[in-house]
């Protein structure tokens, strides 16, 4: 049944608004003053919108004549005297609509049957141009196109608004290029490109779901929900069934995690691998060792294993390094060896670090590497195998002197000479040519390097390697003060002083900034 709306303009006045509210209680005010209104203006099937409007105001002129009504004691004679040319000011005028059925031809109050009328856009375009007829004939092109960027706009449909936009401001555009710049789309990013820009971006998951919930409201919908990126990030971890944890230690098994590390490469490289014939045989050289990281916080947890303690944490790992084809033509090569980003853990076990343990620990890993097979993956339907070339080079000097029992940490762990034999004849050395395997740290190197120049720097006075007197032990700490005060006022550098907890300052950083500038 079509419905026609009614216009109605009300002037209410403030007077009448105040003397109806004063005669009502506060709980009932706001509802009373609205059915005066209905009765005295004999309103009736206002609109929803109506409704909502002149409840709106009444509430707003009802909250205002509580604040004045306080602030004159809520006595009547001071109000009114106080009060008295804004009761009489300016009328509220306030625009209403209402509604009542179309009235028939034939007869009145019968219920009409039939086909029930569609909203605008449900119907079809017949429909809808005759219903926009009178629309279209008392306004001009410029106005209709303005009204209908300024909805899309308000919709959120920015994208539709600026063609709008651009139609009404150049009306001889061409076809082709309105089609071009409404067809630009943003992309949305993949769960593995998604996953990537969380973890370059140190992102929290908070912090991610803001961000692609401020990026929607802009109209931006790159980011996928945090569903799509939490499912691309189990997709970087081995079955369940190769993970093995306890209440003190966690361990992978190393076949299934050189499998799946294998498996992401040679996706992330399937364009090369793609080429190549598929009998070809892959081979992942990667690297390997254990190291412990102390300091860590202890909490209010017992642990059945008495040995075990939070504050300690004793980490096996490995660095997939290159991917070579079996012409040893590089396929994939890391770009940042040393960064934890590319580090896989193969075990976390809550330990102090200590010979056995070490020992213990990698005699098990050895035991898993002789054990390997190649892994087996998939490109476009053909199988490629990759072996694999693990090498124990992850290693500082307390791990070699454990794995090559070699108890004194003053004499080189290879050819156990000490101090002593380092400053005479070098013939004579017997070096264990095993324990090259090792191979040699850069990092340690530098700060070794380093270590060396601070300390031959601070025994020149004496020129000895140990200060043995008094004297000998005054000069060295007098001159070490002098140069730590020197490197802290001419590079801004601390050296040699301990950190809270764990370690001293004498770090890669430092070691480098230093070493760079004799360079």
């Amino acid at each position: 049944m079509d419905l026609i709306t009614e216009e109605h303009v009300l002037s209410i006045s403030r007077r009448m608004l105040f003397e109806e509210w004063s005669n009502k209680g506060k709980n009932d005010r706001n509802s009373h003053l609205y059915e005066c209104i209905l009765a005295k203006y004999e309103l009736k099937d206002l609109t929803e919108e109506s409704q909502r409007r002149l409840k709106n105001v009444l509430t707003s002129f009802s909250s205002k004549l509580n604040t004045k009504w306080n602030s004159a004691a809520r006595s009547m004679e001071q109000f009114v005297g106080k009060f008295k040319s804004w009761l009489d000011g300016q009328n509220i005028e306030i625009t209403v609509h209402t509604t009542r059925p179309q009235a028939s031809a034939s007869c009145d109050n019968i219920n009409l049957v039939g086909r029930p009328k569609l909203d605008f856009e449900s119907s079809s375009f017949k429909t809808k141009k005759r219903r926009v007829e009178d629309l279209v004939q008392s306004r001009s092109v410029g106005e209709l196109l303005t009204a209908a960027e300024v909805t899309s706009r308000s919709a959120g449909n920015r994208n539709t608004a600026k063609v709008i936009k651009n139609i009404n401001e150049s009306p001889n555009t061409s076809s082709s290029s309105l089609d071009h710049s409404s067809s630009v789309k943003s992309r949305q990013l993949t769960g593995d490109e998604a996953l990537a820009y969380y973890i370059d971006s140190k992102s929290t998951t908070h912090t991610y779901k803001m961000t692609r919930k401020w990026s929607m409201k802009a109209g931006h919908y790159e980011y996928p929900s945090y569903h799509c990126l939490r499912k691309a990030k189990l997709e970087c971890y081995p079955a369940e069934e190769h993970i093995h944890v306890t209440e003190n230690r966690v361990e992978i098994n190393l076949q299934a995690l050189l499998d799946k590390t294998a498996e992401r490469l040679v996706q992330s490289q399937r364009e090369v691998i793609g080429n190549l014939p598929s009998s070809t045989s892959l081979r992942l050289i990667s690297k390997w060792g254990c190291d412990e990281s102390s300091g860590h916080s202890t909490y209010k947890q017992k642990f059945t294993d008495n040995a075990s303690t939070d504050q300690y944490l004793f980490v096996f790992s490995f660095v997939p390094l290159r991917l070579l084809d079996d012409e040893n033509k590089v396929i994939w090569q890391n770009p940042r060896p040393s960064s934890t980003m590319y580090c896989r853990p193969i075990k976390f076990i809550f330990a102090k670090e200590t010979t056995e343990l070490t020992t213990v620990g990698t005699n098990k890993v050895l035991d898993q590497i002789n054990n390997l097979l190649p892994s087996i993956c998939t490109v476009d339907s053909s199988q490629f195998s990759v072996n694999h070339k693990l090498s124990l080079t992850m290693t500082d000097g307390k791990v070699c002197n454990a794995l090559s029992n070699h108890r004194s940490t003053q004499s080189c762990f290879i050819c156990h000479a000490t101090p002593t034999q380092m400053n005479g004849d070098a013939d004579g050395f017997d070096p264990n040519e095993e324990n090259y395997g090792f191979g040699l740290s850069t990092l340690h190197a530098w700060i070794r390097c380093f270590e060396c120049f601070l300390h031959i720097s601070y025994k020149l006075d004496i020129k000895k390697w140990k200060a043995t007197s008094n004297d000998e032990k005054a000069s060295v700490k007098l001159r070490s003060e002098h140069i730590r005060r020197r490197f802290k006022e001419e590079m801004g550098l601390i050296v040699d002083q301990p950190k809270p907890g764990f370690g001293s300052t004498n770090d890669g950083n430092t070691a480098r900034r230093f070493l760079g500038i004799l360079n």
